[in-house]
């Protein structure tokens, strides 16, 4: 049998199926590539977020810069409208506006300075501004203190004399380099979103592509296992029927070597010499042709239900040494159970071996049957193969035996890893055989 299953073997290359991974090794790079541009572009998006967050930021200081500038031109207008004002009304209106101003001048000039600090040339031009207005507040002061003396010609010759340009050039110089800057770091600003939002959608894109691959190398690779199972269950299927195919070409040719032997042992029914020998041999393929009866009506390829198979095989010996109606001076009990082929071919010797003599010499009937019990448990096998008849000779040892049948049983126990006993206790002779379950 095991030579039989050995030489039936399937095509190796039919049967791989994916274990550790679903995907194949050349698939899991391309997506590990996918995911890797995928997050190195997901880290240059934030790279350019940062860039586009510090180029608002410029962007602000420029809009806060010229904001400044503004409310400083707003300051020299509101002084010079004052000083007018005061010089052609004389009202406490017109000076109190151009005290207002001048306060806040000083104020403005000094934000407008802090907010430079980042850029030396601009905070040079504010400085040298905010020195300026010093010294124009001081000549308007002078209008203001001629005028409230009452010489208005002398307020407008003195105001003649204040001279602004040099004031309006630097602030023109200071917005005009404010309006470079600002255009600069807008264009920063737009690049900075452009390159973002390129990256974005790379980001998007390959994280779509990747989870794309993603679900179709799996989708293929779930496919090729499909297959590969299907394939698989083909030739387990195939196997199977060569496998049953093989087992009843030989329980036939088994049989035929049955009938063979039975019928030469009946021819020499007259010579004892030949007539025991032939019914030992017949005895023996019949114990091997029941167990692949059995897996050819059960289907199995490796196991045997071990009760029904020694039931059928006992009443196979019966039949074969017992005259008809005698069934019933061989009982059997077994514990159902399975298992595996060459255990049970090996048991179904023994049990073959020991009850042909048991019929043979111990002269069964209904009252003095021979018993056959079969205990499966977790510790082992149990087999007891027991009679009522006259029982063994008191110098009767199994290691000693020279006869054919106890060696051939002794070589069957060693088979199993078993051993073989005598149960001396009963009125015949009882041998009673112990084996651990195969693992």
């Amino acid at each position: 049998m095991d030579a039989l299953t050995s030489a039936i073997k399937l095509p190796p290359m039919l049967l791989q199926v994916p274990r550790a991974w679903a995907i194949n090794r050349p698939a899991t790079a391309a997506l590990a590539a996918v995911a890797l541009f995928t997050l190195i572009s997901f880290g240059l998006s934030a790279v350019l977020l940062q860039e586009l967050a510090s180029a608002r930021d410029w962007v602000l200081h420029s809009y806060a810069v010229r904001s400044r500038i503004d409310r400083v031109t707003w300051d020299f207008d509101t002084l010079e409208n004052g000083l007018r004002g005061f010089i052609l009304s004389g009202t406490e209106a017109q000076r109190g506006a151009y005290e207002r101003a001048k306060r806040q001048l000083p104020s403005d000039l000094d934000r407008l300075t802090a907010v430079q600090q980042n850029h030396p040339g601009q905070q040079q031009r504010a400085n040298e501004l905010s020195h300026l207005t010093s010294e124009q507040i001081r000549r308007m002061d002078r209008v203001i203190e001629a005028r409230q003396a009452g010489s208005l010609e002398t307020a407008r010759d003195l105001a003649f004399g204040v001279d602004d340009h040099r004031i309006e050039e630097l602030v023109n110089q200071i917005r005009g380099e404010e309006d470079q800057l600002l255009m600069a770091r807008l264009a920063r600003e737009q690049r900075a979103t452009t390159l973002l939002l390129a990256a974005l959608i790379a980001s998007g894109a390959l994280a779509f592509g990747s989870v794309a691959l993603a679900a179709y190398l799996l989708n293929r690779a779930l496919r090729q296992r499909d297959t590969a199972l299907e394939q698989k269950g083909d030739l387990l299927t195939q196997k199977d029927l060569l496998m049953r195919e093989v087992d009843h070409r030989v329980r036939n040719s088994l049989s035929l070597i049955y009938g063979l032997l039975t019928l030469h042992q009946r021819h020499a029914a007259t010579d004892g010499r030949l007539r025991e020998p032939l019914g030992d041999a017949a005895s023996r393929v019949l114990t091997v042709a029941r167990v692949h009866e059995h897996l050819y009506r059960s289907g199995a390829v490796d196991r045997v239900e071990i009760a029904s198979y020694l039931r059928e095989l006992c009443q196979a010996l019966a039949g074969s040494h017992l005259p008809a109606g005698a069934s019933d001076a061989l009982r059997v009990r077994a514990t159902p159970g399975e298992l595996k082929v060459a255990q049970a071919v090996s048991l179904g010797l023994i049990v073959a071996e020991l009850v042909t003599n048991a019929l043979k010499y111990a002269a069964p009937s209904s009252a003095t049957p021979v018993e056959v019990s079969l205990d499966k448990a977790r510790s082992g096998l149990r087999l007891v193969v027991a009679d009522h008849g006259q029982g063994l000779p008191d110098n009767f040892e199994v290691a000693g035996e020279n006869g054919l049948g106890m060696q051939v049983v002794q070589m069957l126990v060693r088979q199993i890893n078993g051993r073989l006993d005598l149960d001396r206790t009963g009125p015949g002779a009882c041998f009673v055989i112990t084996a651990p379950l195969p693992s």
